[in-house]
């Protein structure tokens, strides 16, 4: 009965200390955009110390467990899985809004965004907690957390994507996404149709606070070989990530432990290799028939927990398995491009090179360079297109700007354009199984592009004649391309070390004084994850110059296109982004596509450059017959 006494208090006490937090920082009206006051921390500490807390309740938790969404699969432990976070981050001074239906509820976006929109202005918070337990799935553009009413309503369902790209307006230091939910691929039209809603205002403004992103993610996005439909998603992903992330404060390793203030916690960069042994095993113990591994991507140097050290005995975790980033980095270091990723011991190096991980990013990068080994390096009409690993059965493109014809003598992948003048232009390529994609056409330049397993994996444009450089260049790219295929290519790095790699990727991608398009566009959106928006309009700029025009996704990243309106998009190509990854950004971007042409984004295959699948295709070319776009 004491016990339980000592508990109500503390709870009255700690939502007595909110609200007085709360006032006395907006009476004063300082918001932590700008800084905090001494008094306002002394206060914090002085309360907080009865609590045992490392630091105050400026620190704000979304919680969301869904077990029923539509008609899909009812899950078991999504709700109590997101209970038992709750109740842990309130046990660590969070204030948490907690969005659980069960007992049964329906949860709707409304009040998730109305929730996260009072975080936000409040402007008091120095971290926020984003946590998700239930249905998720890839669709072509989008990760997407299924709420009560989806799919059915496709506005029922968090896109992840886009609350990354819009919580950096936020101005709070840190945000921390956390999910455990399946990463599975739609299988349905209407799931396929749910493009979700965001729950982060678009009107925030960050002032001069940089947002650092933590992302954890209880699994891998699926290879095509082993995808799992969304409905037949294992719910055996609900439960076993919570759990293994909970237990990392109960008994964490000693190397993760880090001091704060003479508290014991442990930070989120010592989380992930944590969770990529434990999970796994968890799930191995649970004779699921396939591997579990968490994906985690930790930029901030914050903390979520205390070591709260429990009386289990400590848990035996198998030996560290090289992850895909460290297999990437190796790749660019043997290579001799070392500068633009992260370093690696003699040791690593080894452990590294054992891992089968090793002979799939291999295999991945040999089909690249072979496509571009294979690929003719000058047509005479200097401009084309090189197909490999599939049929083409038809081009189409605006004869004002090309005037396209395969070139069965060179190779039945082969297609030669004659240029009408210097602009880019929209190429839309179907493929012989009726599949195909839209890419931009350029002046004095033959792109390759290689499909594997129906999906187009890589786009590589090479200027006519080039020389000596071609073959350095190429080794560059296609480690670059199986990189982002793998999800892994990025900017690495923190404040100057950051900007230093960033500008050591602007030295590699330009080529004669000009810019790779491809590598252009791979630097641009690296960029963008990177928060660096002066060097996407320095690619921009260089692009424009080199190429006569734009290429969409740069101009997108850029935020040359919001507002502008289709037709006005003149020396633009091709009329939609390249990478599958950009049809995401458009809401939040302001950029809007002809109806005809965004009806076929439900018909995207999940690949990294934008693959439409045949009834995609079937929308694509009656939009440029009708001259919707050219």
């Amino acid at each position: 009965m004491h016990k339980r006494n000592a508990q109500a208090q503390r709870k009255i006490l700690k939502r007595q200390y909110i609200l007085l937090n709360h006032t006395l920082i907006e009476v004063v009206q300082l918001k932590r955009r700008t800084f905090i006051t001494a008094s306002g921390a002394t206060l914090a500490s002085v309360l907080f110390s009865r609590f045992g807390s490392a630091q105050p309740v400026n620190r704000a938790a979304i919680v969301i467990g869904v077990d029923r969404a539509g008609t899909l699969p009812v899950l078991r432990a999504a709700a109590s899985g997101a209970s038992a976070f709750a109740d842990w981050l309130d046990g660590e001074g969070f204030e948490v809004n907690r969005f659980i239906d069960k007992p049964y509820k329906p949860i709707k976006i409304d009040p998730i965004f109305e929730a996260v929109d009072r975080v936000v202005n409040r402007g008091v918070y120095e971290q926020l907690v984003i946590y998700f337990s239930g249905h998720g799935f890839l669709n072509s553009s989008s990760e997407l957390w299924m709420l009560s009413g989806a799919p059915n309503n496709p506005n029922q369902a968090i896109s992840l994507m886009e609350c990354k790209r819009l919580c950096k307006r936020t101005g709070i230091p840190n945000v921390v996404f956390i999910s455990d939910a399946c990463r599975s691929t739609a299988t349905s039209l209407a799931a396929n149709s749910v493009r979700g809603s965001v729950i982060f205002p678009a009107t925030a403004n960050a002032g001069n606070v940089r947002t650092k992103i933590d992302i954890f993610l209880a699994t891998q996005e699926g290879n095509p070989a082993y995808e799992v439909g969304v409905d037949k998603a294992f719910s055996n992903f609900q439960g076993i990530y919570t759990e293994s992330f909970l237990s990392a404060f109960k008994a964490p390793e000693d190397h993760m432990v880090s001091k704060v203030n003479g508290v014991e916690v442990v930070r989120n960069k010592h989380l992930e290799d944590w969770l990529s042994r434990d999970v796994n095993r968890r799930a191995q113990l649970a004779s699921l028939s396939i591997e579990q591994r968490p994906d985690t991507e930790v930029l901030s140097d914050k903390y979520i927990g205390r070591v709260n050290r429990s009386s289990q005995a400590a848990i035996s975790l198998p030996p560290s398995e090289p992850t895909i980033n460290e297999v990437a980095a190796l790749a660019f270091i043997e290579k001799g491009f070392g500068a633009l990723t992260v370093p690696l011991t003699m040791k690593a190096r080894t452990t590294i090179r054992r891992s089968d991980k090793v002979r799939a990013f291999e295999e991945a990068q040999h089909k690249i360079a072979e496509a571009e080994q294979s690929a003719p390096n000058s047509y005479e009409t200097q401009t084309g297109f090189f197909v490999f690993g599939i049929g083409i059965a038809e081009v189409i493109i605006n004869p004002d700007f090309f005037r396209p014809e395969k070139a069965a003598e060179k190779s039945p992948g082969a297609i030669r354009l004659y240029p009408q003048n210097s602009v880019p232009a929209s190429a839309a390529i179907r493929f012989s199984d009726g599949s195909g994609t839209v890419v931009a056409a350029l002046r004095g330049y033959i792109g390759t592009i290689v499909v594997d397993e129906g999906r187009v994996v890589s786009v590589t444009y090479t200027r006519s004649g080039m020389g000596q450089q071609q073959r350095r260049l190429n080794e560059l790219r296609s480690i670059v391309a199986t990189s982002a295929r793998f999800g892994t290519f990025s900017i690495s790095g923190r404040g100057l070390d950051l900007q230093q790699q960033a500008e050591k990727l602007a030295d590699r991608i330009r080529v004669l004084k000009g810019i790779d398009p491809t590598l252009g566009v791979y630097a641009a959106y690296a960029y963008d994850d990177a928060d660096l928006p002066d060097q996407i309009e320095s690619v921009r700029k260089f692009m424009k110059r080199d190429i006569r025009g734009e290429i969409f996704d740069v101009a997108l990243l850029a935020n040359a296109l919001a507002g502008v309106p289709p037709q006005n998009r003149i020396g633009i190509a091709p009329f939609c982004p390249m990478l599958t990854q950009g049809w995401g950004l458009l809401r939040i971007a302001n950029v809007l596509l002809p109806p005809e042409i965004d009806a076929a984004r439900d018909h995207i295959e999940p690949a990294l450059w934008t693959t439409f699948r045949p009834k995609g295709m079937d929308i694509i070319t009656d939009a440029i017959s009708h001259q919707v776009v050219v």
